[in-house]
């Protein structure tokens, strides 16, 4: 699979996608605070029945990082719609899960006869959403949503407390693989990322 990079617009912000396999057009859409590669295990066994496009939102993964960036709905909305007009896909299914599947409703409802089909897995409801991952999710993040602290608590993360609050979310933790743990905490690392407006990401 070929990992490019598209500019959505014409001063757009530049994303991180790919596309693979063979059939009618699939976009998968990931979650919060992570990115394509949530669907690693996932895309290797649908590229005979599909062509897979995946993307990092903006802000996210290792698309770009726009100072200042609005990570409301209607923002992540249009940009998915941006990347489905721009590659000018007809026919496809949208498909996420989480905030990932939100957004493959909202987009197919702007969309329109371009979505032939729509999977949504564990539909993102925005607040509180990642709070109900697990104890400890519910802790950081109402710590990072507070006044003031936010931000402090938002600079603690680190690995330990990432494969915890992810794990909240897999139904077989003991299933996260490492390595995936390990690229979201090297992205964390990415000057200008923003951990504080993914975990407080609200419509």
């Amino acid at each position: 699979m070929q990992v490019d990079y598209l500019t959505l617009g014409d001063n757009g912000p530049a994303v991180r996608f790919i596309r693979a396999g063979q059939g009618p057009a699939l976009v998968l859409m990931h979650t919060v605070r992570t990115q394509f590669d949530i669907f690693q295990r996932v895309i290797p066994k649908l590229l005979n029945q599909f062509t897979v496009y995946t993307f990092d939102y903006p802000g996210f993964g290792w698309s770009e990082i726009v100072p200042n960036a609005d990570y409301r709905e209607p923002s992540f909305r249009r940009h998915v719609v941006q990347f489905v007009k721009q590659l000018d896909l007809r026919e496809l299914t949208l498909a996420g899960e989480s905030m990932g599947a939100t957004l493959a409703l909202t987009a197919a409802a702007t969309l329109g006869k371009r979505v032939r089909q729509v999977v949504a897995f564990n539909t993102y409801d925005y607040l509180p959403g990642l709070e109900r991952a697990n104890f400890l999710a519910s802790f950081i993040i109402k710590s990072v949503r507070a006044p003031i602290v936010g931000p402090v608590f938002a600079a603690l993360e680190n690995k330990a407390i990432l494969k915890g609050i992810i794990s909240g979310g897999v139904f077989n933790p003991k299933t996260l693989p490492p390595d995936f743990i390990d690229e979201l905490n090297r992205v964390g690392k990415r000057i200008g990322y923003s951990k504080d407006q993914h975990a407080g990401l609200a419509v």
